[in-house]
């Protein structure tokens, strides 16, 4: 039964050992980069901003990975083709950071700040085994993102006026299997807001150590006792109390 899903999963294997064949690599340090030709100016750039990440983003968190970490610049045609990504993606991270950034005609703000977003799920995803759910996978990436990045609440600040939030136990769902676009971007905007309140109530330790225990096993409402002092409940009260006040954007 699961023949088809296997059969397209191959074709794609596939296609991704056929474009990154033709790839140049350059690993000088913690990174492995591979890139097309035409990619080879944006791997400089890229370079500085993951050796900053990994500089910056590994004391605040307390984590600096001891093995080859793998990524891989592509134009978007290779990106759209290796994998069915979420339209319009702007990085992934799957255990290789990948990015579409050779002739995207980003700007190296938002390069920079697409770096940190996934070098984040690279952290969050280590220290926490895997355990992380998703709002708080994408919550963190996206507050260390919006650092350099263009920030763009649109959707979030209508939701608050019109009443339209998502309930905190609907964020996983919406962020694993949305497929109303607007949806999807609605919770993930959510999630930063919750990790920004986060960051602003506590500190980057408190959230090592909730990640650390979320990979022992425990659950996040476990977890939120135990360092934050908090039911899940009372922490969504408080949350949306300082979103609805226009503090969290």
């Amino acid at each position: 039964k699961y023949a088809e899903e296997l059969k397209k999963r191959i074709g794609k294997a596939d296609t991704e050992n056929k474009v990154e064949k033709e790839y140049r690599s350059s690993g000088m340090d913690q990174f492995d980069i591979r890139y097309a030709k035409e990619g080879a100016r944006t791997s400089y750039n890229v370079r500085y901003y993951l050796q900053e990440a990994y500089r910056i983003l590994g004391q605040e968190f307390g984590l600096r990975p001891q093995y080859r970490i793998t990524v891989i610049l592509y134009d978007r045609d290779d990106f759209e083709a290796v994998r069915d990504w979420k339209k319009g993606a702007s990085g992934i991270y799957d255990g290789k950071i990948r990015l579409p950034f050779v002739g995207s005609g980003l700007t190296e703000g938002d390069q920079r700040g697409i770096v940190w977003h996934e070098y984040t799920h690279l952290l969050v995803n280590d220290l926490s085994l895997g355990k992380a759910p998703d709002w708080l996978h994408e919550g963190l990436a996206y507050y260390e993102g919006y650092k350099y990045a263009r920030k763009d609440l649109t959707i979030l600040k209508n939701a608050v006026k019109n009443d339209l939030l998502l309930p905190f136990d609907e964020l996983d769902t919406v962020l694993s299997s949305a497929t109303d676009e607007v949806q999807y971007h609605l919770a993930a905007q959510e999630s930063y807001s919750l990790a920004k309140y986060l960051m602003k109530r506590y500190n980057k330790y408190t959230i090592r150590e909730m990640l650390k225990l979320l990979g022992a096993g425990m659950t996040f409402e476990e977890a939120a006792k135990k360092k934050l002092y908090l039911t899940v409940k009372e922490l969504e009260k408080r949350w949306m109390k300082e979103l609805k006040a226009g503090e969290l954007y």
